[in-house]
């Protein structure tokens, strides 16, 4: 397997200084990775994959799954108290380094500023870490091209932790998205909470103790758009075609918008939620407390539940003003007194 370092230093060394100034994206790139190497569909997710791991032209998950596994803490390595194959700093060189669209972790104040950017408030709070997407000079031309003379509004994107692997690389492409009730294309909402139904907390295939995202974190996208005719969406009183192709359900509803051509938006922003907080143990080290199972299950399923929650209080209203259901009611707990050999009318018993 041969390395990937770009000078004459080993991999290893090449991986310790870019932690040194780059941990934070680093963290991200690799809990991304992670996460789409631990999921049941990781033989499609991994798009790029590994290239040190094509053996004979075949991707080799197995192996690559069995080091993923061995992959330390980044915090202790990057402070040279751990050692690591060289195969395993070509792995990680590959996943925190090589790529067209760089991160840039922002510092908190910075959400501020965008909040009062977008116009928009998150009910769910502000998330624990931010980050920008930088794009090359190339990239960064064509956008500005595109978007001359054309309005650029914000919108946010929702997607499980396993998908923004390929996204980080690839960006948002509405042919990879499977057709869904307003037509074909990628999907944003102008309103954070409803994109944040689509982002479930996910595993992150790190333990608490070697990520600093811990064992979960959910992810939304913030994005740039460019209003064009193969955009579509109902918040524009003057755009006329509001209907994206093969559409089933009509033209596409408030706060929702449909892109169909994947040159008109790009991923700017990367709003990161964990259940990371920081504390000391004893020894003064840092650690991660671990949160409760119902926390746990609010934050993965909270929108199924809350769903759930909702059937079931329009079935209980629906019972309580169903006339059938009180005489089911009423037989059964005359049924209940006379087997008893009680009377209904008897209030003595």
């Amino acid at each position: 397997m041969e390395g990937v370092g770009d000078d004459n230093r080993s991999s290893i060394e090449e991986l310790v200084d870019y932690l040194s100034q780059h941990f934070y994206e680093a963290e991200l790139s690799l809990a991304l990775f992670t996460a789409a190497v631990t999921s049941y569909r990781c033989d499609s997710l991994l798009k790029p994959f590994p290239p040190m791991y094509i053996v004979d032209g075949e991707p080799d998950i197995s192996a690559l799954a069995a080091d993923v596994k061995s992959i330390p803490c980044l915090k202790q390595l990057a402070a040279g108290k751990l050692s690591i194959s060289s195969q395993l700093a070509d792995l990680l060189l590959w996943v925190v380094k090589y790529r067209k669209t760089k991160l840039k972790h922002l510092p908190t104040s910075s959400f501020d500023e965008l909040t009062k950017q977008t116009g928009k408030y998150l009910p769910m709070g502000n998330p624990q870490h931010l980050y920008e997407l930088q794009f090359n000079e190339q990239s960064e031309a064509a956008f500005t091209n595109l978007a001359a003379d054309r309005k650029v509004f914000c919108a946010f994107h929702g997607s499980r932790l396993e998908n923004f692997f390929s996204i980080l690389h690839h960006g948002l492409c509405g042919h990879m998205n499977k057709t869904s009730l307003f037509g074909e294309g990628t999907y944003l909402s102008t309103e954070p909470s409803v994109a944040a139904n689509f982002s479930p907390w996910g595993h992150t295939g790190r333990s608490a103790t070697q990520s600093v995202f811990g064992h979960s974190m959910s992810v939304l996208a913030l994005c740039e758009v460019i209003d064009d005719p193969s955009v579509k969406h109902s918040f524009d009183s003057e755009k006329v075609d509001r209907k994206a192709p093969n559409s089933m359900g009509g033209d596409v509803p408030d706060k929702y918008v449909v892109v169909t051509n994947n040159d008109m938006l790009r991923v700017k922003y990367l709003l990161v939620y964990s259940e990371a907080r920081k504390s000391h143990d004893s020894s003064g080290a840092e650690s991660t407390p671990t949160p409760s199972l119902v926390t746990r299950l609010l934050r993965k399923h909270g929108y199924w539940l809350s769903l759930f929650f909702y059937v079931f209080v329009l079935l209980l209203i629906g019972l309580f003003n169903s006339k059938s259901f009180w005489r089911q009611v009423r037989r059964l707990y005359e049924n209940t007194f006379d087997s008893l050999g009680w009377s209904g009318s008897d209030s003595s018993w």
